[in-house]
């Protein structure tokens, strides 16, 4: 095709072309995106998935955004503001994604080459812009404070909140260098509680940093949840140590005298009627009640010993995550649905 003097060559198939909102052009094609004026984003700048294979598709969202759907069937957000490296892989389909269009209610549909035709609601998938400065892309722990606050703390310990449609940093935890956030909650009287991976598990109180590991009696240094009481004290699931509750500053193990006998407490959730659900890696679901363990018979009925996640939902159902499908739990009553084993 032509040339300008201000363009770089480019060679092969060009599928998509595309004028945005800031008069910007977009190209696409078998050699990946281009965007001209702007010098700032290059072919290879982007996501490594739009260079794997062919960009078959273009659009542009409502708020300012470029989608690319490619070949090899993944979704590519980036802003149209976006230095080099602002594209983000945010969904991936089985087949080539060949058409994309955002209707006037907010919906996004994505034509597929093979698996038809796909909508994805405002609410269903939405992108978030990541913090300039923050380490990378994992968010091993989200979770919001006792005055809804939404808030992220990254592995290497900055602490970002939800302000205006992204999260931006609000402080750096003053943890020892090394430290590697794994979970963190807030309890009612403003403690943060940070989990690690092979630390323990601190308390941050205003400025006041403390630390409390296998030596200060914690039953495991490799926390994999934390969770807030109603007293301010916090529910501790380790890796390979079981339960522990602090209270006032005070460990306690919870295990088998207690009913419990899980050695791998991955995650926690309370429900509406103050019930505390505990799921295992290996041992399956315990609930905990008024100071006791509660054996309903129904755990045992779970397709999998392994529970990877738990939520209890606002009408009293609990719906756990296990290696083998999702399950519900209502009134005493479980049903599954199980995925392939």
């Amino acid at each position: 095709g032509w040339q300008t003097a201000n363009w770089p060559r480019m060679a092969g198939e060009v599928s998509c072309l595309h004028e945005d909102a800031a008069g910007q052009l977009w190209l696409a094609g078998e050699q990946g995106v281009w965007r001209f004026p702007s010098s700032a984003l290059r072919a290879g700048a982007l996501p490594a998935q739009i260079h794997r294979g062919r960009v078959l598709s273009l659009s542009e969202g409502r708020r300012g955004e470029i989608w690319f759907g490619t070949a090899e069937g993944d979704l590519v957000r980036v802003a149209t503001n976006a230095p080099a490296g602002g594209g983000r892989v945010v969904w991936h389909f089985p087949s080539p994604v060949t058409a994309l269009r955002e209707d006037a209610e907010g919906n996004f549909w994505v034509g597929t080459a093979a698996d038809g035709l796909h909508r994805l609601k405002p609410r269903q998938l939405r992108c978030l812009p990541f913090a300039e400065n923050q380490e990378g892309p994992a968010a091993p722990c989200l979770f919001e404070s006792p005055g809804g606050q939404l808030e992220w703390i990254t592995p290497a310990g900055t602490r970002l909140q939800y302000r205006d449609g992204e999260f931006v940093p609000r402080e750096r935890l003053a943890l020892p260098a090394g430290v590697v956030v794994r979970t963190a909650c807030v309890t009612t009287n403003g403690d943060l509680w940070i989990g690690t991976a092979g630390d323990g598990l601190f308390r941050q109180r205003g400025d006041a940093v403390v630390q409390f590991t296998e030596r200060a009696g914690l039953s495991g240094n490799t926390v994999e949840v934390v969770w807030p009481d109603a007293l301010g004290g916090v529910w501790i699931g380790t890796r390979n140590g079981g339960l522990n509750s602090i209270t006032r500053g005070v460990i306690h193990r919870v295990n088998t005298p207690w009913g419990f006998t899980g050695n791998y407490a991955s995650c926690l959730a309370e429900a509406t009627n103050g019930d505390l659900w505990i799921g295992t890696t290996g041992d399956g679901l315990f609930q905990f009640r008024a100071g006791r363990f509660v054996t309903d018979g129904w755990a045992t009925n779970l397709p999998s010993g392994n529970v990877r996640s738990l939520c209890a939902a606002v009408d009293g159902v609990i719906w756990v995550g296990t290696s083998r499908g999702l399950c519900r739990l209502k009134d005493g009553a479980i049903s599954a649905y199980a995925g392939k084993t």
